[in-house]
């Protein structure tokens, strides 16, 4: 599955969308903020090994569409590795939208939205179906987990040739993905990207990591101790500080 070749999912009809909302804001978004945190830090990874030219850096990222002069917040703040990462992953999501803009790598796309649909020859709604447009394996592992979800993928050609069940489910979403072409379906999309507002109150929080992880917001601590994780036995005994320390370049 990837954001562009989403998986399929029906749930029951009697499945209200609040229900599913709530569900997600309970367990998918703790997992999806698990992933930010990780692809911050492999960012922030980054640009510490190669923190002699870290525009070179952020243009290999992104593909050559962002540079350090699209940072303005960091850089105005002069604002360390992190910081940069921080806003270099908001600014990178918002430039995605941009019908022009090659995608990021898989691994820095924290993208995630599951839209729901329903079926025109169904009347009495008996199920709904669901597109989960993600990178992120855990992602759809936890979306998969949830209670009344069950799998129903989008068939190919080549599966259609040879299993009637996968012919079924073809006539199936070709309907419900029909009755879409003109118009969005409902869709539960992932929080909001402000990692670089996360990391300036982070970073002026000092020991209150607890309280500012019990608002789902992400802590130096974590994200250097996942850059740690990356660097192995080379991650140098003042990692902390050659992270959030202050740059003018």
């Amino acid at each position: 599955m990837t954001w562009s070749q989403p998986h399929g999912y029906r749930i029951p009809g009697t499945v209200s969308l609040p229900v599913m909302s709530r569900a997600l804001e309970r367990y998918a978004w703790p997992t999806w903020r698990i992933e930010a945190v990780r692809t911050l830090a492999a960012v922030a990874d980054a640009l510490h090994q190669g923190r002699h030219d870290q525009d070179a850096v952020l243009r290999h990222l992104s593909h050559g569409q962002l540079g350090l002069d699209d940072l303005v917040v960091s850089r105005a703040q002069h604002g360390g590795i992190l910081l940069r990462a921080a806003e270099f992953i908001d600014i990178a999501h918002v430039f995605l939208h941009r019908a022009s803009a090659v995608p990021l790598p898989s691994t820095l796309d924290l993208r995630c939205t599951a839209r729901f649909m329903d079926d025109p020859d169904d009347p009495d709604s008996r199920w709904i179906y669901v597109l989960l447009s993600t990178e992120r394996s855990s992602m759809e592992t936890m979306f998969a987990g949830l209670r009344d979800v069950a799998s129903y993928p989008v068939p190919t050609a080549a599966d259609v040739a040879d299993d009637p069940e996968a012919a079924e489910r073809a006539e199936v979403w070709t309907r419900v993905l029909q009755r879409y072409r003109s118009f969005s379906p409902p869709s539960i999309l992932a929080p909001d990207l402000h990692l670089a507002l996360d990391l300036i109150e982070a970073i002026g929080a000092g020991d209150r990591d607890d309280e500012l992880s019990s608002y789902s917001k992400v802590t130096v601590s974590e994200v250097v101790a996942e850059v740690a994780l990356r660097q192995g036995a080379s991650a140098p005994d003042d990692l902390r500080a050659q992270l959030v320390a202050p740059l003018t370049q």
